[in-house]
C-alpha cells in the first residue's frame, strides 16, 4: 500500500481503529485509506468522532458549501453583511485536491455522481496522484 509519509500510515491506522469494519469492505477501506491523508486529517482531525464513517468530513463539507450557494445566490458582486459569518460557519478549509480527493472517496464509497477523474487528477501533485491510484486498487479489492 502506497503512503504520502509515515505520518499517514499512522492516520491509516487510527482510522482503521475507529471503522473496524473497514479491514473486511473495500468501500470503507478506500474511503478510511483517503480520510488518512495528512494534508486532509489534519484539517478534520477536530471533528473525526462526530463522523458516523470515513465520508462523514466530506458530507459536512458539501452540505456547508450547498447551503452557502443556496444562501448567497444573488448578485456575486453584492455582498451580504452576513457574508463573513457564513464564512466562519465553514467547518474547514479545504483547497482544491483537498475537495477532489474528498469527491472521489465519495464516488468510490457510494457512486457519487457528482465527480470528474481527470479534473480530480489534473488538481492532484505526484503523492496525491499515487494516493488516487491506491485508492482504486483498494476499492477494487487489488491491494488489502
Amino acid at each position: 500500500m502506497y503512503f504520502v509519509n509515515e505520518q499517514h500510515e499512522l492516520n491509516f491506522a487510527s482510522v482503521l481503529m475507529m471503522h473496524p469494519n473497514a479491514r473486511t469492505n473495500v468501500e470503507y477501506r478506500s474511503a478510511c485509506y483517503i480520510l488518512a491523508v495528512p494534508m486532509i486529517f489534519e484539517k478534520v482531525e477536530y471533528y473525526i468522532d462526530d463522523f458516523k464513517s470515513p465520508v462523514g468530513w466530506m458530507l459536512r463539507y458539501l452540505e456547508w458549501q450547498e447551503d452557502f450557494k443556496d444562501e448567497w445566490k444573488g448578485d456575486r458582486e453584492e455582498r451580504h453583511p452576513d457574508h463573513e459569518a457564513w464564512i466562519d460557519r465553514k467547518p474547514y478549509d479545504l483547497s482544491n485536491s483537498m475537495i477532489q480527493l474528498g469527491k472521489l472517496a465519495l464516488n468510490l464509497w457510494t457512486g457519487y455522481d457528482d465527480f470528474n477523474l481527470m479534473r480530480c487528477l489534473a488538481s492532484l501533485d505526484k503523492d496525491n496522484v499515487h494516493v488516487a491510484r491506491c485508492a482504486i486498487d483498494v476499492r477494487l479489492g487489488l491491494i488489502r
